[in-house]
């Protein structure tokens, strides 16, 4: 009689949040299974940060490949000696340095490598989030309807009881 009492007392507390969150996420209509999903893919903490370390990792990967690139540089100096007297002297100049590795023992290769493997990392960690999330919306959605199915046969054995009392 207890355990039927507290699973009535968390239906009625799932139902009544159920307006308050369509009301906050200004959904129309009943929440069905596909809303809850779109809605969790979206908001939910764990998704975004997976969908972002993979922006990440394939930002790495670019940058990764940057190495095989010629690498450029360009600095200008000015030098002023003296005191800014008459025998002070200012001498300017600017320098280009281009450079390319041409061997550096496998590292680009390797961190290359390594950077291709983070964005396949990345992609499957997101997969495994997106089916935990979907699965724990699904199971907490039929968790809810089978709540609301429990209250109404609740209230229908209320009020056979009551009718069985009033004979």
């Amino acid at each position: 009689m207890r355990r039927n009492t507290y699973i009535l007392i968390a239906a009625l507390l799932c139902l009544m949040a159920t307006p308050m969150f369509a009301q906050q996420t200004n959904m129309a209509g009943p929440m069905t299974l596909q809303k809850c999903l779109e809605f969790a893919m979206c908001n939910q903490v764990d998704v975004i940060t997976a969908r972002n370390n993979v922006v990440i990792a394939k930002g790495q990967a670019s940058e990764a490949l940057s190495a095989y690139l010629p690498q450029l540089s360009i600095q200008n100096n000015s030098l002023t000696w003296g005191s800014g007297t008459v025998l002070s002297e200012t001498k300017n100049g600017t320098a280009l340095d281009i450079s390319q590795s041409l061997f550096d023992g496998g590292i680009r290769e390797a961190n290359n490598s390594a950077a291709r493997h983070g964005v396949t990392k990345n992609r499957a960690s997101l997969t495994r989030t997106v089916q935990t999330v979907t699965f724990n919306v699904t199971k907490s959605y039929y968790d809810v309807l089978r709540a609301k199915h429990l209250l109404e046969v609740a209230e229908a054995n209320v009020k056979y009881s009551q009718k069985l009392r009033e004979q």
